[in-house]
């Protein structure tokens, strides 16, 4: 059950509530269709690079004694941020950037059949021993919990290239060295949050001065109210807002009944006490009389003022019962 005698909220308080919400509401939607948006483009964007990676490798491979040799010429630069590992088609390892044992453990040998995008989650240590020699990343993986083993994800990036006649079947795996979480793919939820923040900051006072500028009329037509209960004004103004126009014709109605209303119990009385006027000034004169004791007796003034009476009576009962009629006219 409500509680009835709870204040309800004011129609500011209304109108505050509402439109915060719904703009609260559609800067929340959008903020995550942003969000995923960044997230499809991010990897999108992660695969293109460690597929370049990947048939970088594949073009400097050479294959001879049956063992399998990375070739690069001192023109080009290796120092990306990534380990290569490449399998030959029954997935057994072939060549490695680094030795990583517990990475290689990571990899689900089923990837290795097919061409795909994937990811590995791995603890603080293990991402450390990724990172190498990156002083930046290493400070920034100390902010981690490091008891947690799913704390990191790395992009994987596995791609099947078939025999040719210089290299066998082979599947290159590169992992991208850097976490995901380092890569300030989580900045566009610091971005979203402070988007969402200047939304309230910004836009809840513009509101306010919205809902100020829209209820001015309601102000208005208190002060109109207030007038009328003071005599100030005969009615309200009858040019407002469409809104109000059906409460203000209403109200102006009801003022110039409750007018004739008044006019006419005031007609009513004055006739009333006209109508009385004449028994009961008889009616003093002869008690007047009747105190002196010198002209007129008891028996001749009992009539006299029974008649006066029955007169008042009438008057009395007469304007009650008209009191009646117009009261039922009115219902």
């Amino acid at each position: 059950m409500f509680n009835r005698d709870k204040k309800p909220f004011s129609l500011r308080a209304r109108f505050l509530m509402a439109t915060a919400g719904v703009i609260l509401a559609l800067s929340l939607s959008y903020g995550l269709v942003a969000v995923v948006g960044y997230i499809v483009s991010f990897d999108k964007t992660a695969f293109r690079l460690l597929r370049s990676e990947s048939n970088l490798f594949f073009s400097l491979a050479q294959w001879k004694d049956q063992k399998l040799t990375i070739a690069i010429p001192p023109d080009i630069d290796l120092n990306s941020p990534t380990l290569v590992f490449i399998y030959d088609q029954h997935g057994h390892l072939l060549w490695s950037q680094r030795q990583m044992p517990e990475l290689e453990r990571l990899i689900d040998k089923k990837w290795l059949k097919e061409a795909g995008f994937y990811e590995i989650d791995t603890d603080t240590r293990i991402s450390s021993e990724v990172l190498g020699d990156n002083p930046k990343a290493q400070d920034q993986l100390k902010d981690y919990d490091a008891s947690d083993q799913n704390a990191l994800t790395h992009s994987v990036a596995v791609n099947t290239y078939a025999a040719t006649a210089r290299l066998p079947a082979l599947t290159i795996v590169v992992v991208d060295s850097i976490p995901q979480e380092l890569q300030r793919s989580d900045v566009v939820w610091e971005w979203f949050s402070y988007v969402l923040l200047a939304n309230l900051l910004l836009v809840v006072p513009l509101l306010w001065l919205a809902a100020y500028w829209s209820l001015r009329p309601i102000k208005t037509l208190i002060h109109q109210v207030g007038d009328l209960e003071n005599g100030e004004r005969e009615q309200l103004d009858e040019n407002p807002p469409s809104e109000l126009r059906g409460l203000v014709r209403n109200l102006n109605i009801l003022v110039r009944n409750e007018r004739q209303r008044y006019t006419k119990y005031r007609t009513t009385l004055s006739d009333l006490t006209h109508s009385l006027k004449t028994p009961l000034a008889v009616l003093q004169t002869t008690l007047r009389s009747l105190r002196s004791g010198k002209q007129t007796t008891i028996e001749e003034a009992e009539p006299i003022m029974l008649e006066q009476i029955g007169r008042i009576s009438q008057q009395i009962g007469y304007y009650l019962h008209r009191a009646s009629i117009n009261s039922g006219k009115r219902c």
